[in-house]
């Protein structure tokens, strides 16, 4: 943002659109803030006063300015003393702070009088893992927040990843699936999986998966859709790589037969039709030199002299 003179306009209109597009500017969002303090304008935010207090205190929080976060806190429970979103804040600047004890007891205190606020659950399953050896207590509380709330897609997800920081494979892959019950054709989620499994050893299953997530893509990867699309964003090229080293792999074992749960029919011969089609895919529709935003040539080279070796 520039550093032009504020005006009263020009400062309530760019905090509102901020607090819509949530971009994460506290530098200007404090500015800003400051300013209508300093001028003593806001009765010129009418209904808007009371999401300015909570946007400023939230950036001032951020860049460590503790009192004007605390002295937007102060309106604000005075306002709402009983409110979730102030308690919210509240805890906020006792985490800035460092005060995790502290924000924890706030949680759990509101929570003995609302269990079934899922916000508040989440931020203290956040300070938790934010204090010292916090990473088991945490994944121990956000399992139990899941079993409480399984419909939550959000926290599935976290609770894998927290599973694979402690190189808990299986139980990563079981959140994962569970996650997957609730959304099954996103690919983002399907993407995860894929990646868990193949780094848990699981490849012929990764490898399936892999091919679930392209199949999703409704032909979007094919050259003259991917020159159309401009720069595609999305699971794809991830998807194409997990492939090509799923095929490696299958390769390396001999695998169209493995024991136990591997055990998914890989046929050979479609083994090396797909490691083509993808291969394709990656020259003519990823790293093609006339493709928009087109790779660097010696990314290029370096992909192409990769490929040309598997």
């Amino acid at each position: 943002m520039s550093t032009e003179p504020i005006t009263l306009d020009r400062a309530l209109e760019w905090l509102a659109e901020q607090r819509i597009l949530q971009e994460r500017k506290p530098y200007d969002v404090v500015r800003m803030g400051e300013w209508i303090l300093e001028q003593n304008q806001l009765g010129a935010l009418g209904d808007d006063l009371w999401a300015f207090l909570e946007q400023v205190a939230l950036a001032a929080a951020e860049l460590g300015n503790y009192e004007l976060a605390e002295l937007c806190l102060s309106r604000l429970t005075a306002r709402f003393p009983d409110s979730a979103r102030v308690v919210l804040l509240q805890g906020t600047i006792l985490e800035a702070k460092g005060l995790l004890q502290e924000a924890r007891t706030l949680y759990t205190d509101y929570l003995g009088k609302d269990p079934s606020n899922i916000l508040i659950h989440k931020r203290l399953i956040a300070a938790i893992r934010s204090g010292p050896d916090g990473l088991a207590e945490a994944t121990a509380e956000l399992a139990e927040f899941v079993d409480t709330f399984p419909l939550d897609q959000e926290s599935w997800l976290e609770l894998a990843s927290l599973y694979m920081q402690q190189n808990k494979y299986a139980q990563a892959v079981y959140a994962l699936e569970e996650l997957l019950l609730i959304a099954p054709h996103n690919a983002f989620y399907l993407l995860e999986y894929a990646e868990v499994l193949y780094t848990a050893g699981d490849i012929g299953k990764a490898y399936k998966i892999y091919l679930r997530i392209l199949e999703l893509s409704d032909g979007i990867l094919a050259p003259e859709k991917y020159r159309a699309a401009g720069k595609i964003r999305g699971p794809w090229v991830r998807a194409l790589w997990g492939l090509k080293m799923s095929i490696v792999q299958i390769r390396a074992e001999h695998a169209p037969k493995r024991p136990a749960s591997d055990a998914l029919d890989i046929v050979p011969e479609k083994v090396d039709a797909v490691d083509t089609l993808v291969t394709k895919l990656l020259l003519d529709s990823i790293y093609a030199p006339n493709v928009p935003d087109a790779t660097p040539i010696d990314v290029r080279a370096a992909v192409r002299s990769i490929l040309a070796a598997s």
